[in-house]
């Protein structure tokens, strides 16, 4: 479980500048509108779920070095930063991990946390096709002529 995510953005900026500027009213579609409105308040909601979630999760690697070692070692080839040359490792104790409890608490807390921020993803997902629908009817767009392209 690697302990540094960052969720995607979610915010729909002109969306959000409408509802700041007290300006909804704008959106005469009221399918739109109450699309738009709704997927803001659950990506408000989602973002305070994201935030409790992201609070919890902890780099099991530093809470314990002895199950897991972490190193720098030589690879400019591999390396995710490769003005550096180094890529990090990681080796497991893998017969000590099943019956460590602190571990295991950890690793638990952590896979909750971050099942927790794929769930807020997909009910996200989810609001959005509700308003990528209610845009689609009102501006007349379909889809099925866009996939039976080449």
């Amino acid at each position: 479980m690697h302990a540094f995510i960052i969720p995607p953005p979610v915010a729909l900026p002109t969306l959000e500048e409408l509802l700041a500027a007290g300006r909804i009213e704008v959106i005469s579609d009221p399918d739109i509108r109450s699309a738009a409105g709704y997927y803001d308040q659950r990506r408000a909601f989602r973002a305070s779920v994201d935030e409790r979630a992201l609070a919890v999760i902890r780099p099991l690697s530093h809470a314990h070095p002895d199950l897991i070692r972490s190193r720098l070692v030589p690879e400019p080839s591999q390396s995710t930063s490769p003005e550096d040359g180094f890529d990090r490792t990681f080796e497991c104790d893998p017969q000590t991990m099943p019956q460590h409890e602190g571990f295991l608490a950890m690793l638990t807390t952590n896979v909750v946390a971050f099942r927790d921020i794929v769930t807020s993803r997909r009910v996200l997902d989810g609001d959005l096709e509700v308003l990528h629908a209610a845009l689609d009817r009102r501006l007349g767009i379909s889809h099925e002529d866009n996939e039976a392209a080449p």
